[in-house]
């Protein structure tokens, strides 16, 4: 493959369209790490885990879910990111995500109805109609109806 008169390859740097230039074409995708600590926070865990494989050459590390809303969460183990949150434990999450030269973005999220039952949290979603998946049905909780008002929230939480 040819790119200016260059040959393209995964490592060879790539830049996005929003001009961040990554250093080569290997991405971390997205997934649940499942380690919040206490508070719903990223801790030392998730900065061994993502400095280790920035440090490992990862052109672009993708977070897992991280949630707008502590009423919002899938699993225990969910990070949420709100007003109200301390940002120094993502400052140093976001240090060591970048200890090796990777770029990172951060995936925000809200589960909706796509929440595990014995949390003892409510699950707000759009309606009120459960997640139907067969036997794996029961094990998310029935979710409320959110009011408009809970909907205008959601948003200015992920703005």
């Amino acid at each position: 493959m040819q790119q200016n008169n260059q040959t393209t390859n995964v490592f060879s740097p790539l830049t996005l369209p929003n001009g961040v230039t990554l250093k080569n074409r290997i991405v971390k995708a997205a997934m649940a790490e499942n380690l919040a600590s206490y508070g719903q926070l990223p801790d030392q865990n998730f900065n061994t885990l993502y400095k280790t494989w920035s440090q490992g050459g990862t052109g672009l590390l993708i977070t897992g879910n991280v949630m707008v809303d502590n009423n919002g969460v899938s699993v225990a183990g969910d990070v949420v990111l709100n007003k109200d949150q301390p940002l120094a434990p993502f400052k140093a999450w976001a240090k060591a995500a970048q200890a090796g030269g990777s770029k990172v973005i951060m995936q925000i999220n809200h589960p909706g109805r796509q929440a595990m039952a014995g949390l003892g949290k409510h699950s707000y979603a759009p309606s009120a109609i459960p997640l139907e998946i067969g036997k794996m049905s029961k094990k998310f909780v029935q979710p409320l109806a959110m009011t408009a008002e809970q909907i205008e929230q959601t948003i200015t939480n992920f703005v």
